[in-house]
């Protein structure tokens, strides 16, 4: 796939998480927290919705980012990596889904972000 179709791809899934996804489509700031991590290199992003939860990870650092305990208890699935290779990324190496419980560091991968979305099991 070209650059420009891979970016557009990418944009598309942007755009459909952001519709379908409540904690994302509905812009109330009383129901986002935001947490600056490792030194201004990262950002967690909590959001809230009519009992939805998103939790987006960036990294803005040239390495890749631990993330230790910035995931809530619960479990989790993955619904996008800006470092998949789907989207010419590095690679992610993130689980697809996750009970954040038994894992102690999520891993983001340089001048990346993901997306997680709170689920009933995994």
């Amino acid at each position: 796939k070209s650059t420009h179709q891979t970016l557009w791809n990418f944009y598309r899934e942007l755009i459909r998480l952001r519709k379908e996804e409540p904690p994302l489509r509905e812009l109330d700031a009383s129901e986002m927290e935001v947490a600056d991590c490792r030194a201004g290199n990262c950002l967690r992003v909590r959001r809230q919705f009519a009992g939805n939860e998103m939790c987006m990870l960036f990294n803005f650092a040239d390495n890749p980012a631990n993330f230790a305990g910035e995931v809530p208890p619960g479990n989790w699935q993955k619904c996008l990596d800006s470092a998949d290779t789907q989207w010419a990324g590095q690679g992610s190496v993130i689980p697809n889904s996750f009970a954040a419980e038994t894992i102690s560091t999520l891993t983001v991968q340089a001048k990346s972000f993901c997306v997680l979305k709170r689920v009933q099991c995994v």
